[in-house]
Formats: C-alpha cells, sequence, structure tokens
C-alpha cells in the first residue's frame, strides 16, 4: 500500500472521529433547538464522507474502492445543502432562503438515488500516485455545479449581503461564519481536481476537521458570542502548554550535557514533573488572562459589589430602580436603559425608570411573547436570540418577528429577568453600548448574579410597602372610626373603648404579618449557613455571605417590628428567670462588637465595682436574651454615634439594686432629642442620621421597654450635641 494512501486514510479517521466526539458534544448542550438539530446531522454527513474516505484509501481492489467512493459521496452529497441552512439559520435569513434550501433538498434527495449507479461514481483508476481515484459521471458533474457551486454561492451571498446591514454582536458572528464556511469549499475543492485529472493535491483533507470545530463552536457560542473570549481561552492553553514543553526540554538538553540521556528514571521524572506541574501554570494564566483580555470585568465586578451594599439599604422601588439603572448605565457604557416591574395587584408590567428610550417604544415591547422568552430563559437574554428560541417555546412567527423587529429597531442589546421563585418580577432593557462591543459571556454571568441580588432586593421593597400601606390603611380607618364614634356616642368612654379595639386589631394582624415573615427568613439564612459549609468559589462564598447578612438585618428588623407590636398591645415581652449575671453579658457584648470598636478605634473600658467571688453580687432575676437585647442596643448605640474618644462602662451592685453607667465621648445629643428618646414616636437626629446612615432609630424605645418590664428605670443624659452621652440604668436584684 502507498505511504500517500495511508496519510490520506489516517486524515480521514482523524477527521471522522473528531466530529463524532466533538459534535455529539455541542449537540447535547441543546437538543430541542433546530439549528443543534441540523448541526447533528450536518455531523452525520461529515462523518460518513471521513470515515469511507479512509476506508477508500485502504482499499485493496477497485471493487472495493469503488463502493467505499460511493459510500463517502453520500456525505458529500448531503453536506452543502445542510450547510446553507444552519448558516442562514444563524444569521436570521432561513425564510429568505426558504425558496432555494427547498430547491436544495429536492435535488439532494434526487441525485442520493443515483449515487451507486456509474452516473455519479463511473469507476476508479489510478492517478497521480493514488492506487484507486474515483472517475466522475454525469450526474456527479451536474451535482457538483448545483451544489458547490450555486449553493455555497448563494450562501457566501447571504454572508456578504448581511454583513454589510449588520452591526454588534451579529456582524462578529458573520465574520466567524464566513471563516467556517471557507473550510468545507477548500477541504471539497481541492478533492475536486484529481477526479478531472487537474494536478491539484487534495491537501484540503488535512484541515476539514476544524469544520465541526469551529462551527460548534459559532453555535454553541450564539447567545453570547465573543471571539475575543475564544481567542484568551486558547492563549491560557496554549501558553500553559508551551510552558511546559519548555520546561522539559530545558531539562532534556541538560541531561544531554551531563550525558544521562540514556537514564530511564530521569524520562520518568520529567514526565512526572511536567504531569504535576501542569495545573497550577494553567491556573496562573488562567488568573491573568482576565487582566489582559478582560480588564472591564474587573471593574464590572467592584461597582456591582459596591451596588449590592446599596440594594440592602433601600425599601423604596422607586428608587431602587434609579439607583440600578444609574449604576449601571455608568458601569457598563450605555445610553439607553428601562426598568420594568410588574404590579403585584393588576400584574400589568409598568416602567419605574427609563433613559435614552421612548415610553411607546418599551410599551410595544411588553407582550405576552417577551415574558414567554424571559420565562424559558430564566437568565440574560440578548436580543439575538430571539429567533432561535421561537420554536422551542411554540411562539407564533408573527408575534416573534413583530418583537424581533421591535428589538432591532429600538437597537436593545440586552435584557435582564428577574424572578421570585418561578414568576416573572420583572426585568432591565439595556441598550447597545456605546462602544459598539457586544455583550460577552463574561457580562452575562455578571448579571445574571445581579438579576438575583435585584430580585432579593425588589422582594424586600415590596413587603416594606405593603406593610407600610398596610399600617397606613389601618390608620386611616382608626380615623375614621375615631371621627364616627365622636359622632355616634356623647361620652368619650364609648369611644375611647371602640378606638382601642381597632388598634387592638391592627396590632393583632401586625404581629400575625411579623411571624409569618420569620419563618422564611429563618429558613433563607439557614440554608444561607448550609451554602457556606459547601465548597464554593470566592466570589460565590461572597454572595452568599452578603445573602446571609441581609437575611439576619431582615430577621432583626422583624423581631424588633414583633417587640413593639407586643408592647404596644401589653404582652408579656419577658421570661425572666433567677441567677442572670450582669456581667458575663457585658463581656460577650464586648466580644461580639469587637470588630466595630476595633475599626474606629476607639477605646472601651469595662469597670466592676464591689466584685466579689464570681461576681455572684451582680446575679439578678431577668430574662437573660432580652436584657442583652436592651443593653447591646444601647452600648451599640455608644460605638456607633462615637467617632473619637473612648465608652466606659460602669457596674456597681448595691443590697436592692444594681447601677449600670454607659458614657461616651459621641455626638451628644440635644434636650428636645432626650425628652422623645425611649418613645415610640422618637425620630433620629440629623446628626446621628449623618453619622448612622441605616439605622431605624427604634432600638432604644425597645430598650426601654425591656428595662421597664424588668421594673427597672432608665435615664440619658447630655451636654449638649457633640458632648457626649451617659445612660444610667437601675436594676432590681430582687434577692
Amino acid at each position: 500500500m502507498e505511504t500517500i494512501n495511508i496519510f490520506f486514510a489516517i486524515s480521514g479517521f482523524f477527521n471522522a472521529a473528531v466530529t463524532l466526539v466533538f459534535g455529539t458534544y455541542i449537540f447535547l448542550k441543546n437538543k430541542k433547538l433546530r439549528v443543534f438539530q441540523l448541526f447533528y446531522y450536518s455531523n452525520i454527513s461529515f462523518i460518513f464522507w471521513s470515515f469511507f474516505y479512509g476506508m477508500w484509501q485502504l482499499s485493496s481492489n477497485p471493487e472495493e474502492a469503488l463502493f467505499w467512493c460511493r459510500m463517502f459521496s453520500i456525505g458529500s452529497t448531503t453536506i452543502p445543502v445542510l450547510f446553507l441552512h444552519i448558516t442562514s439559520l444563524l444569521i436570521d435569513k432561513e425564510k429568505e432562503a426558504k425558496k432555494i434550501l427547498i430547491f436544495g433538498y429536492t435535488e439532494t434527495i434526487f441525485f442520493l438515488l443515483f449515487n451507486f449507479s456509474p452516473l455519479f461514481v463511473k469507476d476508479v483508476q489510478p492517478m497521480f500516485g493514488f492506487k484507486f481515484w474515483p472517475i466522475p459521471g454525469l450526474m456527479y458533474t451536474i451535482f457538483l455545479f448545483i451544489d458547490f457551486f450555486f449553493l455555497f454561492g448563494y450562501g457566501a451571498y447571504l454572508l456578504f449581503k448581511n454583513y454589510k446591514e449588520s452591526t454588534g454582536v451579529r456582524k462578529e458572528k458573520i465574520k466567524y461564519a464566513t471563516l467556517t464556511y471557507l473550510i468545507p469549499v477548500i477541504g471539497g475543492c481541492t478533492n475536486f481536481p484529481y477526479w478531472y485529472k487537474i494536478p491539484i493535491p487534495p491537501y484540503g483533507t488535512f484541515v476539514a476537521f476544524l469544520f465541526p470545530i469551529i462551527m460548534g463552536y459559532l453555535i454553541s457560542r450564539y447567545i453570547y458570542f465573543d471571539l475575543k473570549y475564544m481567542l484568551g481561552r486558547l492563549a491560557v492553553y496554549t501558553f500553559s502548554i508551551l510552558t511546559i514543553t519548555f520546561i522539559a526540554t530545558i531539562s532534556y538538553v541538560t541531561s544531554i550535557f551531563f550525558n544521562i540521556t540514556d537514564n530511564i528514571i530521569l524520562h520518568l521524572f520529567i514526565l512526572i514533573s511536567s504531569i504535576i506541574i501542569y495545573n497550577p501554570i494553567l491556573k496562573f494564566f488562567d488568573n491573568l488572562w482576565p487582566r489582559i483580555f478582560y480588564k472591564h470585568v474587573l471593574s464590572y465586578q467592584k461597582n456591582i459589589i459596591s451596588l449590592e451594599t446599596k440594594l440592602i439599604s433601600i425599601l423604596d422601588l422607586k428608587e431602587l430602580s434609579e439607583v440600578i439603572s444609574d449604576k449601571l448605565l455608568n458601569t457598563i457604557g450605555i445610553n439607553k436603559i428601562a426598568f420594568i416591574l410588574k404590579d403585584a395587584q393588576t400584574q400589568i408590567y409598568k416602567i419605574t425608570k427609563i433613559e435614552g428610550f421612548s415610553e411607546l417604544d418599551i410599551n410595544n415591547l411588553l407582550n405576552q411573547s417577551l415574558e414567554k422568552f424571559l420565562k424559558s430563559a430564566k437568565r440574560s437574554l440578548l436580543g439575538d436570540e430571539i429567533i432561535y428560541m421561537k420554536t422551542e417555546n411554540n411562539i407564533d412567527d408573527y408575534l416573534t418577528e413583530k418583537l424581533k423587529e421591535e428589538i432591532e429597531r429600538n437597537k436593545i442589546g440586552l435584557i435582564l429577568p428577574f424572578f421570585k421563585e418561578e414568576e416573572l418580577s420583572g426585568f432591565i432593557i439595556f441598550g447597545e453600548k456605546i462602544s459598539k462591543n457586544s455583550y460577552t459571556k463574561q457580562d452575562i454571568d455578571l448579571f445574571d448574579v445581579l438579576s438575583n441580588q435585584i430580585s432579593i432586593a425588589i422582594e424586600n421593597a415590596k413587603l416594606y410597602n405593603q406593610v407600610q400601606d398596610l399600617s397606613l390603611n389601618l390608620q386611616q380607618k382608626v380615623d375614621e372610626q375615631t371621627k364616627e364614634l365622636r359622632e355616634a356616642y356623647q361620652t368619650e368612654k364609648k369611644a375611647r373603648e371602640e378606638l382601642e379595639k381597632l388598634n387592638q386589631t391592627k396590632n393583632q394582624f401586625l404581629l400575625a404579618i411579623q411571624h409569618h415573615l420569620r419563618t422564611p427568613l429563618t429558613s433563607m439564612r439557614w440554608n444561607s449557613e448550609i451554602l457556606l459549609k459547601q465548597k464554593q468559589t470566592k466570589k460565590a462564598k461572597e454572595i452568599t455571605s452578603n445573602f446571609k447578612k441581609s437575611t439576619e438585618n431582615l430577621i432583626k428588623m422583624v423581631n424588633e417590628f414583633l417587640d413593639i407590636t407586643q408592647f404596644q398591645m401589653g404582652k408579656e415581652v419577658i421570661n425572666p428567670k433567677p441567677g442572670v449575671n450582669i456581667v458575663p453579658i457585658f463581656r460577650e457584648m464586648l466580644i461580639d462588637l469587637e470588630p466595630e470598636i476595633k475599626s474606629k478605634k476607639i477605646n472601651v473600658h469595662l469597670d466592676i465595682e464591689n466584685n466579689n467571688k464570681n461576681y455572684v453580687n451582680y446575679e439578678i432575676i431577668a430574662d437573660r436574651e432580652k436584657l442583652k437585647l436592651a443593653l447591646f442596643n444601647i452600648l451599640d448605640n455608644a460605638i456607633k454615634y462615637t467617632v473619637k474618644g473612648h465608652i466606659s462602662i460602669k457596674l456597681k451592685s448595691f443590697e436592692k439594686f444594681i447601677t449600670i453607667v454607659i458614657e461616651d465621648t459621641g455626638i451628644g445629643m440635644s434636650k428636645e432629642t432626650i425628652d422623645n428618646l425611649f418613645l415610640k414616636i422618637f425620630e433620629r437626629s440629623q446628626e446621628a442620621q449623618k453619622t448612622f446612615v441605616t439605622g431605624r432609630g427604634i432600638g432604644l424605645f425597645i430598650s426601654g421597654q425591656i428595662i421597664k418590664a424588668h421594673k427597672g428605670k432608665i435615664i440619658a443624659k447630655s451636654q449638649g450635641e457633640g458632648k457626649g452621652a451617659t445612660f444610667h440604668i437601675e436594676l432590681p436584684t430582687k434577692k
């Protein structure tokens, strides 16, 4: 057997193996989409051509060679029309190419009927160093003209025409599709000259394996196509392999220098060392790659992390949409954005923030087909994807075309949905980037993370607004009933009774609401703790940790509202028990608050007077957890509102009571502030709001109520604003 035959046989089998492995992998990523199905069919044709091409080269007699030639012709006959179909689908021109495709499939079936007749492949004979080379029949020449000149030529025309008309991500795809288009043309064209005794070798066969790889990559990346991403990943693996090769080469050259090349242990050492250091080297280049290829992604991450921190404290939906939109406009580099939320009562989508788009254009997009696409995708959706998803979602062609027209006309680059469980609660519409670059995989990944954070923030804001509306409606009813009672009854006693009854109903309702809030929040905290114990990436761990902190803050807020409601209803909130020691409570609090104390660089001193063994003289009858909460709120306030200086805590025991004095050098208080300090109508001073933005001003009210429930006293003193504050607490020992 000739060497050249073996060489081309290996090439054919290699092409078939690569196509089988890579093509199947890509197909299994998404079997439902038509573009993936067509890719799979074209791979089957390509495997037919490649495998039987190899078998033909290994033939030992003319009859066997002729059989294998006719077998690989089945693949080469079906490749052109399948390839044209994939290309038209990728560039969204399937409808335009419909008649040509029908013609292509019809003539392909027609030629397959003649595949095993002399009219297609007449015979085989030795040619240009090959033992057997096929001789074409009349039908083969006609097939060649129609398929490889007309069909491929029409495909090239579609690519060229749409390249001129396209922008952004579609233009990038057409560039890449054109490169893919050349591979089967080159591979096929270099095989045909020998059929007609033209001395041009079929070297294009050696690059044919690139067809399934490049086309598969293009199809699999149609969601977020990014040539730069592919080149970056290729560079990572290339430099990793070259580094290993360089190190191994240096080792081998050194062994030559020391004349120890025959040492089998040395070769094993070089091999094992190369395998061991490959992963660290790959990781090194993997970390280096984003800094070179995606510097903007690192900037995205910083901005998004800062946005997540802001989202925790915003409870107004309009403010929330404005903050998110403004941040994204600056971060991504776009000049058009629209924030849409679904109204919980009417289930209608409403625009809460818009910039760059017109409201009329956005309202035209808010139809059922867009909602179906977003619900199906459950992730960031590029406008270019719509055409690929319509079959999977059984959406009417007319609605799809109208939606696609609106997306193209308004130059929409991306739509970011957010969900509450499985329900779509809103989405953000992004315009194209000012730089004209396409949205990348890294952009999509970051937006999907942000989508989860936005969903949580929106639900928190909605919950807060619902409670506020409920409270307002109940208060209005209270006011209405008060007016009616004044008119209906002559005595103040009857009016007061009715008012109290309605107020109690309000409190009972708020109490029930808050109890129902605690269960899902506790579950969220428990699940986040489980997630933190699992193996995660650094970024995922940071997101989970932020989620846990936000949940804990919400739980604390709900507990505070629950305590307030119970105090207002006159319920017994505390469960006192004997033997509660004040000293360990303060030491535990100082440990809990140590990070904040250190970060503010202030000095906190605990002074215990009249102490005896084990501080028995500081034991009282109390509800330990509630009392700790009350004391924690006071000490925490002292730390929060002390910018510099010190805080002193003095404990002193007497026969019938103990005293606690907490003194700080913080922002101080005016007389008016002190008068309202422990009342439920208390509002924080402007200075307090500046010093600590996210405080709610209800901690001291709760502390006062808890101490009062323990039959204790609490007094606040201050020389004025900027002159610090002192809290005197007295608790009975009841021994």
